[in-house]
């Protein structure tokens, strides 16, 4: 972290802290040769995927043009650039040592989330196998429409990011949750960039460093539900966006657009990203000055340009079905007539103060209580862990006061980015838990994840920043200090998620039937002895094991069931308690065929026995 300087320090250095853009300013000919085809292709673009929208024959063309049209308007944005050509911009270059340890803080990230990707958790949700549901849609033709909707009225688009990984490994719980893996990464390095543009290297390597083994960043990096989807999409648009405040450029600016865009298509907490991006631009323009409103406005604007072109195609869905926009919000908007009885039995008033006051203290809840209600992560500790609470609130009076200085030369950067990160973490909160039924319900607060211990690394960087003034003796020694907590804070909350909440976040029986159907391609059905129903309909099995029969049957009545094949083909999964006794026609005929597997310990609440059965007849 030596060498790398923050923004207050580069501001500090005069104009060490800048750089010119080129040998010479741009003039009005650069960036003209590129400026005729990015147009062709942002019209062409535009059109062909507005147009054929949802037509299934010509879905590779429709995507062909959505990616082209957002492809000529970068183009148009890049060569405005060229012309423009800044004399200055800011520039904090990178250092070896800087590269070295980010590297290493995304390794480590990235190995927590891979480790065990498929066990753990082992229970398989309703939701995350909806989403495998949807993704496994595109591995098949006819493939659904790119912008419409499924699964909850969910933009189809984020099921499509979703199936990527499954195009090389079919549908498989590695491959639903693989592509969390690579988003959860993006949001690190998203959330990274923007700490790093807003408080300096120090606060953005210590961030990294929390976030690397925090529960929550792991669990949305691990787990196939859409959410990381959303949490990725805010982080590199606002990070792209604050940089194109910065340095004046075009192309940032519609990038960050074309990412909200993108966003927007994918869980619904990213359509707090635009009022985001407008609150950025505003602490921005109060920050630098009058001379700075110009540039703001002219970012915010390409922004929704590039939101625009990303989502034309399903604006044009939603155009012909209004009915579809906001239908789920409405469901969970704490206020609307949807949730007015859910509401009422949950605060035991209809008074607005008594629901608000009911809101405000279940969302504090998330910090000094029970944690999270929601059954996709249900995590019962508090989001920011007891260790970082001292620094937690120094950094919150820390960040007031940057984001509050006035003194001469104060770096807009600084200023507007610490300013907006607190309002971030306040605006999540309050749109997603207190304005939504049943808070804190962790889904809908994900846009936050990555900058929720902002104010906890601000204090430590800071501290460890002070250090420096003592001489080199205790600096390395403070360096010695913090690495060592941030390792131990890291060990514990790697302990926590993969031994405490893994533990509890253990499946059921059903989980492990649906895995076990999963592991044994030939499996044509399954036969199962518990005297308990079975939901044979639920998402696991739809995503795991579509196509095959299920049966329920007593081991009082004999197994003939087995004496004939499922309807598909193949072999029947026998699912029975442990411990069941079989008549001696069944044991020695029938089930010696089979293949006995108990699960291994401790990977379900309900435990069984198991047989794999070629069946003697035909169907």
């Amino acid at each position: 972290m030596e060498g790398a300087a923050g923004p207050g320090h580069a501001e500090g250095a005069g104009k060490a802290g800048s750089r010119k853009v080129g040998n010479r300013a741009g003039s009005r000919t650069d960036g003209l040769p590129l400026t005729a085809p990015s147009t062709l292709l942002l019209g062409a673009g535009l059109a062909a995927s507005v147009a054929w929208y949802d037509d299934a024959g010509r879905w590779g063309l429709v995507l062909a043009g959505w990616l082209a049209a957002i492809v000529g308007l970068l183009g148009l944005a890049w060569a405005a650039d060229r012309r423009a050509a800044p004399a200055a911009a800011r520039r904090y270059p990178w250092t070896r040592a800087e590269a070295v340890v980010f590297l290493a803080l995304l390794a480590a990230a990235a190995a927590l989330r891979a480790y065990e990707l498929a066990e753990i958790p082992y229970r398989l949700h309703n939701d995350e196998m909806s989403c495998g549901i949807e993704a496994a849609r595109f591995l098949s033709e006819p493939r659904p429409s790119l912008f419409g909707t499924g699964w909850f009225d969910c933009p189809n688009l984020g099921f499509f990011l979703t199936s990527l990984p499954m195009l090389l490994a079919g549908p498989t719980i590695e491959a639903l949750r693989s592509s969390a893996v690579v988003l959860g990464l993006m949001s690190l390095a998203g959330a990274y960039v923007l700490v790093r543009q807003a408080a300096g290297v120090p606060t953005a390597l210590v961030l990294l460093a929390l976030n690397a083994a925090d529960p929550w960043s792991v669990h949305l990096g691990r787990t196939g539900f859409h959410y990381v989807q959303a949490t990725a999409a805010a982080m590199l648009a606002l990070a792209l966006f604050l940089g194109a405040l910065g340095s004046g450029r075009r192309l940032p600016a519609a990038g960050a657009g074309v990412v909200l865009g993108v966003g927007l298509q994918t869980y619904y907490a990213a359509w707090l990203v635009p009022f985001g991006v407008l609150a950025l631009a505003l602490l921005w323009g109060a920050a630098a000055g009058r001379p700075a409103w110009r540039g703001a406005g002219r970012a915010v604007l390409l922004a929704a340009a590039g939101a625009v072109v990303a989502t034309a195609p399903l604006v044009r869905h939603y155009a012909r079905n209004p009915g579809l926009l906001g239908l789920r919000s409405a469901e969970v908007v704490v206020f609307g007539p949807l949730s007015r009885e859910h509401v009422l039995a949950a605060v035991g008033s209809d008074s607005p103060a008594a629901i608000a006051a009911h809101q405000a203290e279940r969302v504090a809840s998330l910090f000094v209580g029970g944690g999270d209600t929601s059954e996709q992560f249900g995590f019962d500790g508090p989001f920011v862990p007891r260790w970082l609470w001292p620094p937690y609130v120094a950094g919150l009076l820390l960040a007031c006061a940057r984001a509050l200085r006035t003194r001469p030369g104060a770096e807009p950067g600084e200023r507007a980015g610490t300013a907006f990160l607190l309002a971030w973490i306040a605006m999540t909160l309050v749109a997603g838990g207190i304005l939504t039924i049943d808070p804190p319900f962790s889904p809908r607060l994900c846009v936050m994840a990555p900058v929720l211990l902002f104010p906890a690394a601000l204090a430590l960087a800071w501290a460890w920043g002070e250090s420096r003034r003592l001489g080199a003796a205790p600096r390395a020694t403070a360096t010695g200090l913090l690495a060592a907590f941030l390792l131990l804070l890291g060990w514990w909350n790697a302990r926590d998620y993969f031994a405490g909440f893994g533990a509890k976040a253990a499946g059921v029986r059903r989980d492990g039937i649906a895995r076990l159907v999963a592991r044994h391609p030939s499996v044509g059905g399954v036969l199962n002895l518990f005297p308990q129903p079975e939901l044979h309909w639920h998402e696991a099995y739809g995503f795991l094991a579509p196509g095959r029969t299920f049966r329920e049957v007593s081991a009082g009545d004999g197994l003939a069931t087995l004496e004939t094949a499922p309807e598909g083909g193949g072999a029947w999964l026998v699912v029975a308690p442990p411990g069941t006794r079989f008549a001696p026609a069944d044991r020695g005929s029938l089930l010696a065929s089979g293949e006995r597997r108990p699960p291994r310990g401790g990977e379900a609440r309900e435990t069984f026995d198991y047989w794999v059965v070629q069946p003697r007849g035909g169907p």
